[in-house]
């Protein structure tokens, strides 16, 4: 939802498949993504609308929503997936084999 989309004057025409977004993955054989960035939305009633298209809670995301009312500029950022490099690095073929924190559920 807070991926900033590329301007397009029929983007009411699009479904969400054709609508393309200011955002990156880094992705290797056999392990995945890697990296992945976007820019963030910054345009308050673009966000408000696209909650309501995601059938969010506004409620839920509140603190995220007033960063933008009251003058948040424009963002980006990136996560760099430290344990999927290591998968490739090591030459393994899951990622619970090299996680420091296991997850079992």
């Amino acid at each position: 939802f807070y991926m900033k989309r590329f301007e397009n004057e029929n983007i009411e025409n699009l479904s969400l498949d054709e609508i393309e977004t200011e955002s990156v993955d880094l992705l290797l054989p056999g392990v995945g993504e890697v990296l992945g960035g976007s820019m963030r939305e910054n345009d308050y009633e673009k966000l408000e609308k696209r909650f309501d298209e995601e059938g969010l809670e506004k409620s839920k995301y509140s603190w995220y929503l007033d960063l933008r009312k009251y003058g948040h500029g424009s963002t980006g950022g990136y996560g760099l997936g430290v344990d999927r490099l290591l998968c490739w690095i090591l030459g393994q073929d899951n990622i619970r084999k090299v996680v420091l924190y296991p997850r079992y559920y």
